[in-house]
C-alpha cells in the first residue's frame, strides 16, 4: 500500500502486509426420536490459525506505527443437544451448547498473557409456539449465544490512513454474550417479528487521540454493552398479477459511552412490487429508505427513497432466463455518518454513484442436484476469517 502527497513535500508512506489463515473443522451429530419428540446431540470442533506480517516502510511513520508480526491460534471444542416436540397445537424446543475455547495470541513471537485466554461457555435456548389455524400462529423464544469478533478486528497492528488518521484492531476484544428474546406472530397476510437483545461485550468503533509527536486520531473497536429493540411488520398479498410486499421497521438502542447517549431510533421501510405478466414476462420495482439514527457509535444519515427495478423474460419452457435490471435509479443512496466518541467528533459525507444497468442470461441444462446433504462444519469461523 502506498499513500502519496503530490501537492506537498511530505514523503510517500509505503507499507506491506501479508495474511495467511487456515481452518480445520469437523461436526458430528445424531438425530433420533425420544419421548414422542426429536432429540439431537453432537459435537462441533475447530482449529484456526491466522498470521499477519505487517511492515511499515517509512522510518518516520514507523516511530508511532511500528512493523509487527501477529500470530493467533484458536482451538474450539463444543457439545450441543436439543429436543423438540409437538403437543397438539403447541410446539416446544429446548437446547443447550457447551464450548471450550483456547485462544493464544502472540506479537513478534512473544505470547501476550493479557490477551491469551481459556473460556468455558454454556448457552441455552428455548422456544414455545402455538398454532391457532393455518392463518394464525405465535411463538416466543429465548436464546443466549456467543458471538466472536472477526479476526481482522483482533489484530494488534496499526494501519496508516493519512497524516492524522490511524486505523487498527484490538487484540483485547472479548467475545460477545448476547441474550435475545424474540416474539413472532402471523395472522393472515401479516407477519410481526420483535427482538429484544442485550449484548454484553459486543464491539463498536471509536475515534480517540493517539499518543504521537503530531496530532493523530486512532479508530479502533472496543467492547461495549448495548440493549436494542427491533420491530418489523410485514404485509404481502397477491392482487391479480401484482404482488406487493411492504415492510415497516424500527431499530432503537440504549447505549451511553463517555456520558454521550447514542439512542436515536431508526425507522425504515421496504416496498417491493412484483408484476407477473403473460408469456413469461415479469417486472419488479423495489424501493426502500430509512431515517437518521444511531447504530452502536455511528449515527447514520437518512436515505429517504432508493429504487431498483428489473424486467425478466423466460424462453424455451423456462430453461432460458433474460434479466435486465437497474440499481439506485435516482442516485439517492449514501453512506453519511457521524461519530462522537472520546471528545472526537467526525462528520463524514459520502455518496456513491451506484446507478447501474445489468443484463444477465441464465440457461439451465437440467442440473443434477448435489447428493451432499451436510452443512459447513464451522461456517461462523469462515465468516470470522
Amino acid at each position: 500500500m502506498a499513500t502519496t502527497y503530490p501537492e506537498s513535500a511530505d514523503p510517500d508512506v509505503n507499507s506491506t502486509d501479508k495474511r495467511k489463515s487456515s481452518l480445520w473443522a469437523a461436526k458430528l451429530y445424531l438425530d433420533y426420536p425420544i419421548w414422542n419428540g426429536n432429540f439431537t446431540i453432537g459435537t462441533q470442533d475447530s482449529y484456526t490459525h491466522t498470521r499477519l506480517d505487517y511492515h511499515m516502510l517509512n522510518n518516520l511513520i514507523g516511530e508511532y506505527i511500528p512493523s509487527s508480526l501477529t500470530d493467533t491460534k484458536q482451538t474450539s471444542a463444543a457439545l450441543f443437544a436439543s429436543w423438540s416436540r409437538m403437543f397438539g397445537k403447541f410446539s416446544l424446543s429446548a437446547g443447550a451448547r457447551y464450548e471450550y475455547v483456547d485462544y493464544d495470541f502472540k506479537t513478534d513471537g512473544k505470547r501476550d498473557k493479557d490477551v491469551s485466554r481459556r473460556d468455558h461457555m454454556l448457552t441455552p435456548d428455548i422456544s414455545l409456539g402455538y398454532t391457532f389455524n393455518n392463518d394464525a400462529q405465535i411463538s416466543l423464544s429465548y436464546k443466549m449465544s456467543t458471538v466472536k469478533p472477526p479476526y481482522s478486528r483482533l489484530t494488534g497492528s496499526l494501519n496508516y490512513v493519512g497524516q492524522h488518521e490511524i486505523e487498527g484492531g484490538n487484540p483485547s476484544l472479548r467475545d460477545e454474550r448476547m441474550h435475545d428474546i424474540r416474539l413472532f406472530g402471523m395472522w393472515k397476510d401479516f407477519i410481526l417479528q420483535g427482538d429484544l437483545t442485550r449484548s454484553l461485550d459486543t464491539y463498536a468503533y471509536i475515534k480517540e487521540l493517539y499518543p504521537a509527536n503530531s496530532l493523530q486520531l486512532l479508530m479502533h473497536p472496543v467492547n461495549i454493552d448495548v440493549t436494542a429493540l427491533s420491530l418489523y411488520l410485514v404485509w404481502s398479498k397477491p392482487v391479480g398479477c401484482w404482488t406487493p410486499n411492504v415492510t415497516a421497521g424500527l431499530y432503537r438502542q440504549w447505549l451511553t459511552l463517555d456520558n454521550t447517549s447514542h439512542n436515536k431510533p431508526i425507522f425504515s421501510y421496504y416496498f417491493d412490487n412484483t408484476f407477473s405478466l403473460p408469456h413469461g414476462w415479469s417486472i419488479t420495482a423495489n424501493m426502500n429508505g430509512q431515517t437518521e439514527g444511531d447504530m452502536h457509535t455511528n449515527r447514520f444519515g437518512a436515505t429517504w427513497m432508493s429504487i431498483d427495478a428489473s424486467v425478466v423474460k423466460t424462453f424455451l419452457n423456462r430453461s432460458l432466463t433474460v434479466r435486465l435490471s437497474a440499481t439506485d435509479i435516482f442516485n439517492t443512496a449514501n453512506n453519511d455518518w457521524t461519530m462522537n466518541t472520546c471528545g472526537v467528533f467526525v462528520d463524514k459525507k459520502q455518496s456513491y454513484d451506484r446507478r447501474g444497468i445489468a443484463l444477465s442470461l441464465i440457461y439451465r441444462f437440467q442440473p443434477r442436484k448435489s447428493a451432499y446433504k451436510g452443512v459447513p462444519a464451522s461456517e461462523a469461523e469462515l465468516k470470522r476469517l
